[in-house]
């Protein structure tokens, strides 16, 4: 078996890495004589990253350059490595650009979520789905390390974990989607995560109203010293200090806050549709041939149908 290094999808002969044909999962190109442009900066990468995943999530992006996308964030977590920005003890000691780095494998478990199946069997979506799974694992890892979980996700996080080798172990009681195996329980713990996104969501946009405070009140301050300096020339005009507050990272931490929460719900269905395609493909290979073609797109079609 072979270990991407980007992505940390576990390729073998049987089942090959999602985007192989891909040029981030090619052999390295021969050197080129043309004069090549440098590459572009770490935070312009990921909000090109960012901004990619935005337009296939709202549809200005078209779908089938999902995989350009994917080569593309794939490229920047692969930059955010081997810089080694993350290579401290909790997020506290990192800058504001830095601390952005920490989304990167999660835009890349996002982007991974658009590529289409071709064709659309089960064969060809586990290994996406696998890869999106790896991905998803990798950023909340990160968020671990950093020390950037909140409690109540660690807690789901820890859940989740347990159920899975409770599951694996087929212990009572247990669900292999996570969580109790009781149908009332699963929905309560549906609906608090639903409400832990969209309480930070909103908190997201009050810092928005807040930003747009403060610019407005910047701007008002500064016509109004303009105003006095025109008025009196000859008199010495103190530079204010900019009381202005600072934002970003308030920001950062909640786009980070709602990622991890957004990563966790996520990992529970891309576990479900991990489990029921590889269910079709035991069922493809205890019948010893291939199947109907018609069988298993219906077989798939109920996965993701499930999962969604």
């Amino acid at each position: 078996s072979k270990v991407c290094t980007t992505c940390g999808f576990v390729a073998n002969t049987s089942t090959p890495h999602p985007m192989a044909s891909l040029s981030e999962h090619q052999e390295e190109p021969k050197a080129s004589t043309a004069t090549e442009a440098p590459p572009m900066r770490l935070d312009a990468a990921l909000e090109a990253v960012a901004a990619r995943l935005r337009g296939l999530e709202d549809g200005t992006e078209d779908a089938k350059n999902a995989g350009e996308a994917v080569a593309a964030a794939e490229t920047t977590w692969r930059r955010v490595r081997e810089a080694r920005v993350l290579a401290v003890d909790t997020f506290e000691d990192l800058g504001d650009g830095d601390l952005r780095c920490v989304l990167a494998p999660y835009y890349l478990a996002k982007t991974l979520q658009h590529v289409r199946a071709m064709p659309p069997t089960p064969e060809k979506r586990l290994p996406i789905i696998e890869s999106v799974d790896a991905a998803c694992r990798t950023f909340l890892e990160v968020v671990a390390r950093l020390d950037l979980f909140g409690d109540d996700e660690r807690k789901d996080w820890d859940a989740f974990e347990e159920a899975e080798a409770a599951a694996a172990d087929d212990a009572p009681g247990s669900s292999a989607f996570g969580g109790s195996s009781n149908p009332s329980k699963m929905r309560d713990e549906h609906v608090a995560r639903h409400r832990r996104m969209e309480a930070t969501r909103q908190k997201i946009k009050a810092l928005e109203d807040r930003v747009k405070e403060a610019a407005a009140l910047k701007k008002k301050k500064q016509k109004h010293k303009n105003a006095d300096e025109d008025a009196h020339p000859d008199k010495d005009h103190d530079d204010d200090d900019d009381d202005s507050e600072d934002f970003a990272r308030d920001r950062l931490l909640l786009d980070i806050a709602l990622a991890v929460q957004t990563a966790i719900h996520d990992a529970r269905f891309v576990k479900r549709e991990m489990d029921m395609l590889r269910a079709v493909a035991r069922n493809v290979h205890l019948q010893g041939e291939d199947p109907d073609p018609a069988a298993a797109r219906a077989a798939f079609e109920r996965a993701a149908r499930t999962a969604a």
